[in-house]
């Protein structure tokens, strides 16, 4: 009657979940906190996270090289355009097929995907977006226009993967509660007893 588990299994909150722990379901289906997280899954949201570091990188050495890297009396890089938009271009395809590889694993896991889902899609949608807009200004004569839309839109890759890689870090159960989610060996659990 008295699980010797309780005090691992109950609400931190709420002390009446000492009585009948066992009806409380499933680890997986109860935990939203850091632990829920493989280690292959937190490696591929790093990877996922320099990948996609390095596109932006490689993306400003693309724009430094152009002819919109400032007036016409700016020094530029002595780079040849087509050969740093093509380092460029193999980043981001690296960088969108680990995202696309996360997605599948994360949708494995219903508490991965719920955890990452919506930062993963944000990152797929604005890194497909990005490539579109990179493609359309490579092959129309890199306009000033759709370069102001491409820098626009790394910024907002950055917001993105920042998001993506906190919730890798999440560590202090703040999401957990925010779910409203059980919490594992929570410190003020050790209080209660």
């Amino acid at each position: 009657f008295f699980s010797s588990r309780r005090r691992h299994t109950r609400y931190w909150r709420d002390w009446s979940s000492d009585v009948c722990s066992s009806d409380l379901g499933s680890r997986e289906t109860l935990v939203s906190g850091p632990s829920t997280l493989s280690t292959w899954t937190r490696r591929c949201v790093v990877a996922a996270s320099v990948l996609g570091g390095l596109a932006v990188a490689t993306g400003t050495v693309v724009t430094g090289t152009g002819p919109h890297a400032g007036d016409e009396r700016a020094r530029r890089f002595g780079f040849s355009i087509s050969h740093v938009a093509r380092v460029h271009g193999i980043s981001v395809t690296l960088f969108l097929l680990v995202v696309v590889l996360l997605i599948r694993r994360a949708r494995r896991s219903r508490v991965e995907w719920r955890r990452l889902g919506g930062p993963l899609e944000a990152v797929m949608a604005v890194g497909v977006l990005q490539a579109a807009v990179g493609y359309a200004q490579y092959f129309s004569g890199i306009p000033a226009g759709l370069v102001l839309v491409h820098v626009l839109g790394a910024t907002t890759l950055v917001v993105a993967l920042t998001k993506l890689y906190e919730t890798r870090w999440s560590s202090d159960g703040s999401q957990a509660i925010a779910d409203g989610a059980v919490l594992l060996d929570h410190p003020v659990n050790d209080r209660l007893d």
